[in-house]
């Protein structure tokens, strides 16, 4: 697998192409507690070409001597032209490759460094088999590498085949065992998880992984109790009985929630602010001029909401008391600004500022004042929300 590897700095609808589009190395995701490594160390001066990572938002430009690392079944990447620099040479790189495994699963990482050798090895073959793409066989070759890299690349923004493999297996259960209640309980509640955790690490952390994975858990939950309360409310209503105290609940609950998102936007919903992507934002207006955390408020007040009605309550007891009480849970950290008040110097050392970073747009955005600056603009952000 370790290989030298010349960047062409133009592409045609050949196999080049894939490097500048988003797209993983290997297909191996769903491996258990072993991870494969591939290391891109400079070898040449380089000014021309970058590495983007659009979930992690983040992009590296390496020269001579430079190092980076990523997680080669994992991390969906691309290479990129600068817009006004320009290479005077190919830009080379050594990769290298590195397995990790705990000691006491050592056949597990070994057949995983195996595999995955193998699979590299016949993948190099098709993309030197459509370098050049004469035939009509290479043609429709070179147009599958192309449509896969497309589809794997949407499955990352969009799900992450980790979260994939994680709800198919779910479900499969689920479905085999005949208990719904294991696909409604293991999917309803890891949002949550993932919310109290970035909120009290706040450091190192992949931020549009952050934002894809608590949005699909959400969704999922959210999914799971809309379907089944509207089931309820229809069903009552053929009856004649309406809940009137539950539906306005609802509605209410959502109004204000999904109003303090509109008042805030995205980016701060999902902690942009904390973790160092947003400037520091005083909001006053509806509904945060009604009081504190109108967005945890709100979605609270529809969940009890959808308690409230009782054939819903008697069908799912335990269902609601565990969405408030972890939703609650935020809450008073929130509330209480209850995380590791770590520096932006992790345990491990310090963060890695890379050239630039993308925002929600896909935008680039420069570091202030270069690779080598004291203080990127992430650095100042952080300060200021830290400080305030």
């Amino acid at each position: 697998m370790n290989e030298i590897y010349v960047a062409s700095p133009t592409y045609k609808i050949n196999s080049d192409k894939v490097f500048y589009m988003e797209h993983v190395d290997g297909p191996y995701v769903w491996w258990p507690f072993c991870q494969v490594y591939r290391v891109l160390i400079a070898v040449n001066e380089n000014k021309q070409i970058m590495t983007q990572f659009p979930i992690a938002r983040q992009i590296w430009r390496i020269t001579k001597g430079d190092v980076l690392g990523f997680d080669f079944n994992r991390e969906l990447h691309l290479i990129k032209n600068h817009p006004t620099d320009v290479n005077t040479d190919f830009r080379i790189v050594l990769k290298a490759h590195y397995v990790v495994y705990p000691k006491s699963i050592r056949m597990l990482g070994q057949l995983l460094g195996a595999l995955t050798t193998r699979y590299d090895i016949l993948a190099r073959n098709l993309f030197l088999y459509t370098l050049v793409p004469v035939s009509v066989m290479q043609r429709l070759a070179a147009l599958y590498v192309l449509f896969t890299t497309k589809v794997v690349a949407v499955t990352c923004h969009s799900v992450g085949f980790n979260n994939l493999v994680f709800l198919l297996g779910v479900a499969y259960f689920s479905y085999y065992t005949q208990n719904y209640s294991l696909l409604l309980y293991s999917t309803s509640f890891i949002h949550y998880g993932i919310y109290v955790g970035t909120f009290w690490y706040r450091n190192r952390v992949n931020y549009g992984g952050f934002v894809r994975d608590a949005v699909l858990y959400k969704a999922c939950s959210w999914l799971h109790l809309c379907y089944h309360y509207t089931a309820h409310v229809w069903n009552g209503y053929s009856k004649g009985d309406v809940d009137t105290t539950s539906f306005a609940m609802v509605i209410v609950g959502l109004i204000v929630s999904s109003a303090a998102t509109y008042a805030i936007g995205w980016e701060r919903t999902y902690f942009g602010e904390e973790l160092g992507h947003c400037e520091h934002l005083r909001v006053k207006s509806f509904p945060y001029s009604l009081g504190h955390h109108p967005m945890i408020c709100g979605g609270i007040l529809t969940l009890l909401g959808f308690h409230k009605l009782d054939s819903f309550r008697q069908t799912f007891p335990f269902l609601i008391p565990i969405h408030v009480f972890l939703y609650g849970f935020h809450l008073l950290q929130e509330a209480f600004d209850f995380h590791a008040r770590l520096p932006l110097e992790s345990k491990r050392g310090m963060v890695a500022n890379g050239d630039g970073y993308l925002d929600r747009y896909g935008t680039f955005i420069p570091m202030t004042g270069g690779r080598n600056c004291g203080a990127s603009k992430r650095d100042s952000i952080a300060s200021k929300v830290k400080l305030r």
